[in-house]
């Protein structure tokens, strides 16, 4: 399944050696490790589980490659360097010292989302569904040095501030930037931001914040478009669910049951006994009978909860979806437009 346009990448020790120059300034023989500062860009793939389900192993690798291809040159444009690759996940590290270099990270994730818009256009007849990335950027004193011994040896960043990176992408949705609140905090008056979650990341005891990019004031407006949308019409309906939290990758054994009240192209409104945590994973079990169609399961995140006289009321938007379900729900939401228009 070779996609077109796709240049030959370079080799990954080219970038060994610039991840050490631009973070240490030192030639690729010194020695380390080194306290720096840096940005750590995490950046994962939403829903590639179920493309790797539909495709060989070397299909797969043909996907990556054509995707990979085209995001890295934006990584390298705003001096940045890849890190590691993990399958459809990658890590990115550029300098901090200046304000500047933070706000050019800030720049490449943008580019990075908008290049993954004109991807999904110009692959819009393959046999691949739309690809969408989550964003997480974090801003900090990190490790850098070789690691590993005579076997194997890279050179890399370590440190915590490397791991809350990792939890801030986790928290994203596809096609959006999140930033911590260390990366705010230096370039703040320089950007434009969305929502503000508080969340508690694993291994931390006391909640965080982290912001949604949406733009960047200078010197030139650079704009995020997000994939979803909130703001969708939606359609009243009364369904029955079944779901289950989702713990990084893992999906947890407990099914919880619920309520939809309404539903949208990229999300929903449900009913839950118990208040869920925001941003909490969870895949959902839904009988999309009502829509023509089976059992599905669609996995997103809580973007909303407060509690009324019904219980938790809770609102969900989809990280992913495959095509089938959405073209499901996209025609039953429209139909019954039409039919109230018709009143």
């Amino acid at each position: 399944m070779k996609l077109r346009g796709t240049p030959q990448l370079p080799e990954a020790n080219s970038f060994e050696n610039r991840l050490r120059q631009r973070l240490m300034g030192s030639s690729p023989g010194s020695s380390g490790p080194a306290l720096v500062d840096a940005s750590i860009l995490m950046c994962d793939i939403r829903g590639f589980t179920r493309l790797s389900e539909r495709f060989t192993a070397s299909e797969i690798f043909d996907v990556l490659n054509a995707y990979y291809a085209r995001l890295l040159p934006l990584i390298d444009k705003y001096n940045g360097t890849v890190d590691k690759f993990i399958g459809d996940a990658l890590m990115a590290v550029s300098p901090a010292q200046t304000p500047q270099q933070v706000l050019d990270t800030l720049r490449c994730a943008i580019a990075l989302q908008v290049e993954m818009e004109l991807l999904n256009e110009e692959f819009e007849n393959s046999l691949v569904d739309s690809l969408h990335m989550g964003i997480g950027i974090n801003t900090g004193k990190v490790a850098a040095g070789s690691l590993g011994s005579d076997l194997y040896r890279e050179f890399t960043v370590i440190g915590s501030e490397v791991n809350l990176a990792s939890r801030v992408e986790s928290y994203s949705m596809r096609g959006q930037i999140l930033i911590s609140e260390n990366t705010y905090s230096i370039c703040h008056r320089d950007i434009e931001i969305g929502s503000t979650y508080y969340v508690l990341p694993k291994g931390k005891t006391e909640k965080i914040r982290v912001f949604e990019l949406t733009g960047i004031s200078m010197p030139d407006f650079l704009q995020v478009h997000r994939v979803t949308r909130r703001k969708y019409v939606r359609v009243n309906v009364d369904l029955s669910l079944n779901f289950n939290i989702v713990e990084g990758k893992n999906i947890t054994d407990r099914v919880y049951d619920a309520r939809v009240f309404d539903i949208s192209y990229c999300g929903m409104g449900m009913y839950v006994k118990s208040p869920l945590e925001l941003l909490t994973d969870i895949r959902v079990l839904l009988s999309m009978s009502i829509l023509g169609a089976g059992v599905t399961d669609i996995y997103g995140k809580i973007m909303r909860c407060e509690e009324d006289d019904k219980g938790f009321r809770h609102g969900l938007e989809f990280t992913a979806i495959d095509d089938q379900t959405h073209n499901a729900i996209k025609t039953f939401i429209d139909a019954n437009i039409a039919s109230n228009d018709t009143f």
